[in-house]
């Protein structure tokens, strides 16, 4: 099939409902083995595809469950694992492997499956912890243990047996696809896609979860052999600017660095000459600099300014806002020359942090008062100048 040059037209080949196929060739692991955690470098094979991206789209991956775990559920269940059930979403009938690793998500604990699970229950003291828990003047401890205990777990303490498999499968959630920002650029690599991605790792009640979709990428899906499904999910703003000159002052902890990669990458091809700055946060420099040759070669050639926030290099913690506040002179000058301001990473902290450092920064520098420095930053947001892509 002839791939179509407008990205436009290609991506619409592609959606949630009609994903493009393709297979993991490379990942590396970016951490060293020091490292608190592992973070690893994917490489996507988009060769026999009509994939298209820019820089800023995140990439859409539907991912599968770990096959032992779905046999843990149907030893609960006492089903074998080669059982037919009919799938309503699909209107299909698959077996319960498939439903199990390919179409439901099988760690959710849900207040809809407790109530399943109570209709079908004969009057015992389970029951009757069930009914309490879910009354209505119970909904805050029913929130404390739906978000404390997953589906294997509660499946550990409480015979099901009872609930006709159909029934369970029913109040399944849906396995929905996970989104990954693009750590590449197309115009480098036109056959492939990179990512950068941690392995979610949780220690609850005594065993290791896994995050399902990093799992998924990082330790059960087989290189060139997997099939991926995958879409494209386009980013508005959050992408670089028209402009070739525009400076751009870029802020990512962690894996929230992959998109600035992407964005250096095509600014570079491009011959953009507007300056560059990233602001790089992670816990050790030794174990967790990620793409360090990539970024000192920037550096040493001039194309890029380069902080770095390593928080447990030193007694005080050192983080991304820290590193922006220590170059507040610098940072107004460059806003005020036009540049565009750009956050990824962690939406609970890290970017809050990050805005109140910018506003400290504006209404500082700028002999603003605090009024005056939001209506700043609300000018910034109109303009696209300061755009945030967290999670």
């Amino acid at each position: 099939m002839p791939i179509p040059k407008d990205s436009s037209v290609c991506n619409q080949l592609y959606s949630q409902k009609n994903p493009a196929f393709i297979s993991i060739s490379e990942r590396i692991l970016l951490t060293k083995p020091e490292s608190t955690k592992k973070t690893f470098h994917l490489v996507l094979d988009i060769r026999n595809t009509a994939i298209t991206f820019k820089p800023g789209d995140a990439i859409a991956i539907y991912p599968e469950n770990d096959p032992l775990i779905a046999l843990e559920v149907s030893e609960f269940l006492k089903q074998d694992l080669k059982q037919q059930v009919y799938y309503a979403r699909t209107n299909k009938t698959l077996s319960l492997y498939d439903l199990l690793v390919k179409e439901k998500n099988i760690s959710r604990l849900t207040s809809n499956m407790l109530k399943t699970f109570c209709f079908y229950t004969q009057n015992s003291p389970q029951k009757k912890w069930l009914e309490e828990l879910l009354h209505p003047q119970s909904k805050e401890q029913l929130v404390q243990y739906l978000t404390q205990t997953d589906l294997i777990d509660f499946l550990k303490i409480y015979d099901i047996t009872n609930t006709p498999l159909e029934k369970f499968c029913e109040n399944l959630s849906p396995l929905l696809p996970r989104f990954y920002s693009i750590a590449s650029s197309q115009l480098a690599h036109s056959d492939r896609l990179e990512l950068t991605i941690v392995l979610v790792e949780i220690k609850k009640n005594n065993r290791i979860q896994y995050g399902t979709g990093s799992h998924f990428l990082c330790n059960l899906a087989k290189l060139k052999e997997t099939k991926l499904a995958v879409y494209i999910q386009p980013a508005t703003d959050f992408t670089i600017p028209e402009d070739p000159t525009a400076p751009v002052i870029m802020v990512g902890s962690g894996t929230g660095v992959a998109p600035f990669r992407g964005f250096i990458q095509e600014r570079l091809i491009k011959e953009h000459t507007g300056k560059n700055w990233l602001f790089f946060g992670e816990r050790n420099r030794k174990h967790d600099f990620f793409y360090q040759d990539f970024w000192e070669s920037l550096v040493a050639t001039k194309k890029l300014n380069l902080d770095l926030a390593f928080s447990r290099d030193q007694e005080d913690k050192v983080y991304v806002q820290h590193k922006l506040l220590m170059q507040a002179p610098e940072i107004w000058h460059w806003l005020k020359e036009g540049a565009y301001f750009y956050i990824c990473g962690d939406a609970k902290q890290m970017s809050k942090d990050v805005e109140k450092a910018l506003e400290q920064i504006i209404c500082n520098q700028g002999r603003l008062c605090q009024e005056e420095s939001l209506m700043y930053i609300k000018t910034l947001k109109q303009q696209k100048r300061y755009v945030k892509e967290v999670y």
